[in-house]
């Protein structure tokens, strides 16, 4: 199944139509990850100093306390999608490739039992996704998936680039002329082969076990950090876009 197919089968799902009004705005040019001399992901940058879209992304040893979670961009105080009672409140941004949007939803670190290998400790949407976009004009239909494999639980940075690392992260958005996705992928989605594209790094700065009740599937961590990602363009279309997200 290619990247899109995969990826809008589980927007499908997961992602909800934009709750907040489109306006206008700049747009910022494509995005490449830093890194610091310990490998831990340091900024997130458009490549355009002009642009807001730069982000700090702390590394483990600098990270908050246990408990404390990130900083949401001042839009997600409203939303109002539904938060599991295991999930983190979740928010940030994306930029590049001539768009510019904010979006909120949440985020669910969860043992999945049905996987191969079995019990992989995933990151992923756990929330419909609510997205403002400041570019381009006319944009609807904002569409974040994500579903990341996480080494340990254990807080620390976990990168696409690990060996064991699977799972992949889209984002999709419409425009009168057609529908846009990009992507990052490991070398598979955390159930078949993929082709390697993108790459992303998740820091995690606290993880507590939840206890779920006989409703809930698989063991749930309540968990908070960083989610930074570079999505290319699918299908061999132009540009890169930053994810940036907070949970």
């Amino acid at each position: 199944m290619s990247h899109a197919s995969r990826a809008l089968s589980v927007l499908v799902v997961l992602a909800a139509p934009s709750l907040a009004a489109c306006h206008s705005g700049t747009s910022s040019d494509g995005a490449d990850a830093a890194t610091t001399d310990d490998g831990a992901v340091d900024e997130v940058s458009t490549g355009d100093d002009a642009a807001p879209s730069t982000v700090t992304i702390e590394s483990p040893a600098d990270a908050a306390p246990p408990g404390d979670g990130a900083t949401l961009p001042p839009a997600c105080a409203d939303y109002d999608g539904g938060i599991p009672p295991y999930a983190s409140a979740a928010g940030g941004t994306v930029a590049g490739a001539g768009v510019s949007a904010t979006v909120c939803t949440a985020t669910d670190l969860y043992v999945s039992s049905y996987l191969a290998p079995s019990n992989r400790l995933l990151l992923q949407i756990a929330a419909p996704v609510s997205t403002d976009f400041q570019s381009p004009n006319g944009a609807t239909d904002g569409s974040l998936a994500l579903t990341v494999s996480v080494g340990t639980d254990t807080p620390a940075l976990y990168t696409s680039a690990e060996g064991q690392s699977c799972g992949f992260a889209a984002f999709t958005y419409t425009l009168p002329s057609g529908t846009f996705t990009y992507v990052a992928s490991a070398t598979s989605d955390c159930s078949d082969p993929t082709t390697a594209a993108g790459s992303w790094a998740v820091t995690l700065t606290s993880v507590t076990p939840y206890q779920t009740d006989a409703a809930s599937p698989g063991a749930h961590y309540v968990a908070h950090g960083m989610f930074a990602a570079t999505l290319v363009a699918e299908d061999g279309g132009a540009g890169t876009v930053a994810v940036s997200m907070g949970f």
